[in-house]
């Protein structure tokens, strides 16, 4: 019997869609294409970094001759729904692009506004690797993976190691190694992920976080050429939105309803203006005396005070951080970007995560993104893989 082909079927398929990519909080930074993401716990490990040819968001030099990572940055907690989007001046086969969000720390910055003020709106500088796994031989198995890293965890160690002294008569060219070929001669990288103890000023104990220590090369002495087909159009995997989709998401207005509202704005303030000079105008004459002019208050920097989370239960966000040991990685980290900085400050106080040492122990100086790395790191060690 022949099965009756339902008139609802690509509707419902198409909500399907819409449903998954709303239960991960949208505003993902990665499209839709399946790839699997190596996430390292805490111990030694040994990668394999697979060179391959770049798509459309890269460059021209990447694309035909290829390259072997993908540099990118991410504003994080973007308008009411806090989203998360790839900025696209850091995007190197844009060109000439804009974003709004950018645009707006330059305009408070232009303005006088102190670091604190415009810091937030700078984006966080990632990496993108294809990586053959070379810890165990199951790691080994799963062939390519997609390494998603900040800048500070990687890049910014390797790239001291990447460039060797210029000897007299050499050029910068060949003092460069090149540990990404697909050949014998290249190289694997070692790193560990392990702990460092801070003190804890409010616990008198001394807690412990992840840190990313001891990059090296190691001669690798066999090739992966096997592996260069699996490997992925790294620039490609990222999910790019529009200026105006940006613009939407962060001022939670069209570009033209903004201006307008700009407009409008303008035009009450210059009219408030007018009157107040006309209303002091008048006190002026009205008065026998001038009175004397109060010394301006000196401006000082306020520490922000970060209010306290109360929670009852220790669930944040549907997931219960009483026994994070329980808790999927995988799971929390598609919905990471909907944790709040109220979320984050009660996660942090709940597992009494240590702070980092270089940022202090008042956590009114961190900002959300400071917050939002202090609380991944921890997890990746302390959350189930």
């Amino acid at each position: 019997m022949a099965v009756k082909k339902s008139r609802f079927a690509k509707g419902i398929r198409n909500r399907q869609k819409i449903q998954i990519q709303s239960s991960k909080g949208g505003g993902s930074i990665f499209s839709d294409t399946d790839f699997t993401r190596w996430k390292p716990g805490k111990g030694k490990h040994i990668i394999d970094v697979v060179p391959y040819f770049a798509g459309k968001n890269d460059t021209e030099e990447a694309r035909e001759e290829g390259t072997y990572m993908f540099s990118y940055g991410v504003h994080y907690n973007v308008g009411i729904d806090k989203k998360a989007y790839i900025c696209p001046r850091t995007i190197p086969g844009l060109e000439n692009a804009k974003c709004p969000i950018c645009e707006q720390a330059k305009a408070l910055k232009n303005k006088g506004a102190e670091y604190d003020e415009y810091k937030q709106y700078f984006p966080k500088k990632r990496e993108l690797y294809n990586v053959i796994v070379q810890d165990t031989e199951k790691s080994k198995a799963l062939g390519v993976q997609v390494f998603d890293v900040s800048y500070f965890y990687m890049g910014k160690d390797l790239e001291p190691l990447m460039q060797l002294p210029v000897r007299p008569g050499e050029s910068e060219t060949e003092a460069y190694v090149d540990f990404a070929l697909e050949t014998e001669d290249g190289k694997s990288i070692a790193f560990t992920i392990g702990e460092k103890s801070v003190p804890n000023l409010k616990t008198g104990k001394t807690d412990t976080f992840p840190t990313y220590t001891g990059h090296m090369f190691l001669d690798r002495k066999y090739d992966i050429e096997d592996y260069l087909d699996d490997a992925y159009k790294l620039d490609e995997l990222l999910n790019i939105s529009s200026f105006d989709d940006i613009y939407q998401a962060f001022w939670d207005a069209s570009p033209e309803d903004k201006e307008k509202e700009d407009e409008v704005g303008s035009t009450l303030r210059e009219r408030k203006n007018r009157n107040q000079k006309e209303e002091e105008r008048e006190d002026n004459v009205e008065k026998q005396e001038p009175e004397q002019e109060e010394e301006p208050p000196k401006k000082t920097r306020r520490k922000r005070k970060e209010k306290k989370t109360k929670s009852t239960d220790g669930v944040f966000n549907g997931f219960d951080f009483n026994d994070p040991k329980k808790i999927d990685f995988d799971s929390l980290l598609d919905k990471f970007d909907d944790f709040s900085r109220k979320d984050l400050v009660g996660i942090i106080k709940l597992n009494n995560i240590p702070l980092d040492a270089e940022l202090g122990d008042d956590m009114g100086d961190y900002d959300l993104e400071d917050l939002r790395f202090l609380v991944q790191d921890w997890l990746e060690v302390n959350c189930e893989s």
